[in-house]
């Protein structure tokens, strides 16, 4: 798990926006805290000059989703060979600058940033090497893949035109889990060999068996970069970590090339991406020749791409649904996850048809549009044209970037993907279920791949869905706590100074199971009613059963409600519950521990108490506080 602390500055030095990001379970999950609505501020050392916020927040997000879209591009263009690494990177450069302009037109969600998205990526690289081993021409992989993107672009936009969004959230955690593990270890394998410089073709095994053959140059460089990735942001807070990487990247191959001249050359010099000058025109070219032979696509081979473009359009929906709902809690604003679908298909089709590369909404871009003071769909147009500008101003430089320091940072792409918690199953039978379907999701996708990974995971989500349907739904009691609530015998006055903060703490008695497929407005309702109160009591006294999914959702409220300075309370969370399940075992296991703003009680009735202590005590009230009971 990969955690980041950020602080923003704008114009003076105020803090104008601050957040946390974490990577769990391949979701980035981000807290933001506004503290200042402005949406204009003074350039630092343009004295008088103001750049509105849309502007700064658009060329801020390019800056953090550039270098990865260029990535990610060449990890689906070298499965074709080496010489068409240079192509991976225009390819990139086309889906940042078509996805990022197309998606906010189309109506896409305030301030949110489409980019290039790693598991899409990794998917279609996947696939065209596939067709590769074929033995099919590298133009019919290319067209195969764009019409692989381009059904996937289209199952967006029929799931938004029918407003069917809520289908996604079906896809059960531990499932989404298994195939972003899997996708985490397929990027890891395929950038092994070039991260040590081998010869186009050597498999992973190879490579690590071969250390005798690893091109020193290649590995330290490599090396460096993927350790200024994942450390660069304890040195700097202004600079995206891709950036700094591939700063340090080619400055560690810029001194490798002072004892070795032959290094400063572009022309054969396997090392580096290439020229992109001489690539542009043939790389334009080969998109309208690719589309020139769609005709002679069969039928049957347009059956056997459904597979893969479902599996693309899933994971893209669900994690631009999920950075969606993210920013709804940080902004207090409310996102059309249909509408957002026709988006996102409609810039991923644009993208595709012009061989870019596939996208989705993204929280690292969406967050550094927000600390800029990124306000509306205009901030995301802003960062497709920068993206345009960089790419015609930095073209002679990106030739430059070894091709080691790319494995690198696609290795730590695939680390961060990687959910650890899935080992955590193991450590108690209640969750033994959902360590094998994440663990058999994961198993499938190495060795078979992630197309029929995704269909294996499909089947073991309905499992998971009549299992969690075994108990009753989810339903509960909601009532605001009053003066007396507690049935703690007090004074009347303190009675009667309790009875006006009645509705700043509310409580919610559950009763049936929580699962993945409890309904959406169940957690809507805690959301909301967590925004207008103080304190916030689930009591499970009731509950049946609960599952990985839901635990997960509850700790994604708990994080949540410390933006929104309320505190969370939970009463009768016990060892074991009816359905046998370590009630307590599996919150801890999701991250749902005691903490500042989080309590955990025995009882209902001691929840009050407590709170009712908090409050006299808080108005001056001489009142002890009674003890924690865990």
């Amino acid at each position: 798990m990969f955690s980041d602390k950020f602080q923003a500055w704008q114009g003076s030095g105020s803090p104008a926006i601050s957040f946390s990001q974490r990577l769990n379970g391949g979701q980035w999950v981000g807290h933001v805290k506004l503290q200042d609505s402005s949406t204009c501020s003074t350039l630092p050392g343009l004295k008088g000059v103001q750049i509105p916020g849309d502007v700064r927040g658009g060329v801020s997000a390019m800056m953090a989703t550039f270098p990865q879209s260029v990535v990610l591009g060449v990890l689906i263009f070298s499965a074709l060979g080496p010489e068409y690494v240079p192509w991976g990177a225009l390819a990139g450069i086309v889906g940042i600058i078509a996805i990022g302009v197309v998606a906010p037109i189309m109506g896409g969600t305030d301030r949110l940033i489409s980019a290039p998205y790693a598991p899409a990526a990794a998917l279609l690289s996947v696939f065209a090497l596939g067709l590769v081993q074929q033995n099919l021409s590298p133009l019919s992989v290319m067209l195969l893949v764009a019409l692989l993107s381009i059904l996937a672009s289209a199952f967006q936009v029929m799931i938004g035109v029918s407003k069917l969004s809520h289908l996604i959230r079906y896809i059960p955690n531990t499932v989404l889990s298994g195939i972003l593990t899997g996708v985490g270890l397929i990027i890891i394998g395929s950038q092994m060999p070039k991260f040590f410089g081998m010869a186009a073709g050597t498999s992973f095994w190879q490579t690590l068996t071969c250390p005798e053959l690893w091109d020193q140059r290649a590995w330290v460089v490599g090396m460096v970069t993927a350790l200024v990735m994942v450390s660069g942001s304890r040195w700097t807070k202004a600079i995206p970590g891709p950036i700094t990487a591939l700063a340090a990247g080619m400055a560690t191959y810029g001194l490798f090339a002072m004892t070795e001249p032959a290094m400063l050359e572009l022309a054969g010099n396997k090392l580096v991406i290439g020229s992109l000058g001489s690539t542009v025109g043939v790389f334009f070219d080969s998109i309208v020749g690719r589309w020139r032979d769609v005709g002679n696509i069969q039928m049957n081979q347009l059956v056997e791409l459904l597979g893969g473009a479902l599996t693309l359009a899933a994971l893209a929906s669900v994690d631009t649904l999920k950075t969606c709902a993210a920013m709804d809690q940080l902004t207090s604003s409310q996102h059309d996850p249909n509408q957002e679908l026709v988006a996102q298909g409609m810039a991923n089709m644009t993208s595709s048809v012009m061989g870019g590369v596939y996208g989705a909404g993204t929280m690292g871009g969406t967050l550094a549009n927000l600390s800029n003071g990124g306000q509306t769909r205009l901030s995301g147009v802003v960062g497709g044209i920068s993206a345009l500008i960089a790419a015609l101003a930095l073209m002679p430089l990106i030739a430059w970037i070894p091709v080691s320091s790319l494995a690198g940072i696609l290795i730590v792409i695939g680390l961060r993907m990687i959910d650890k918690k899935v080992l955590f199953f193991l450590q108690s039978r209640d969750t033994l279920f959902d360590f094998v379907v994440a663990a058999s999701v994961v198993v499938v996708a190495l060795t078979i791949g992630p197309v029929i990974a995704a269909g294996t995971g499909m089947i073991f989500a309905v499992l998971l869905y009549w299992r969690g349907r075994a108990g009753d739904t989810i339903t509960y009691n909601k009532h605001s706590i009053h003066g007396g609530s507690s049935l703690c015998c007090r004074p009347g006055e303190d009675v009667g100074t309790l009875e006006p903060f009645g509705n700043h703490a509310v409580a919610y008695e559950l009763q049936g199971s929580l699962s993945f497929g409890t309904p959406r407005q169940f957690y809507s309702d805690l959301e909301e009613a967590s925004r207008h109160v103080d304190y916030l009591i689930l009591d499970f006294r009731l509950v049946d059963s609960i599952d990985v999914t839901a635990a997960h959702k509850l700790y994604t409220l708990q994080h949540a409600m410390r933006e929104w300075n309320t505190t969370l309370l939970f009463s009768n969370v016990r060892d074991s519950i009816s359905s046998g399940i370590n009630l307590r075992a599996m919150l801890e296991r999701a991250g749902v521990t005691e903490d500042g703003t989080t309590r955990i009680f025995r009882e209902l009735r001691d929840a009050i108490e407590w709170i009712e202590g908090v409050v006299l005590s808080n108005i001056g009230q001489r009142e002890e506080m009674p003890v924690v009971l865990n």
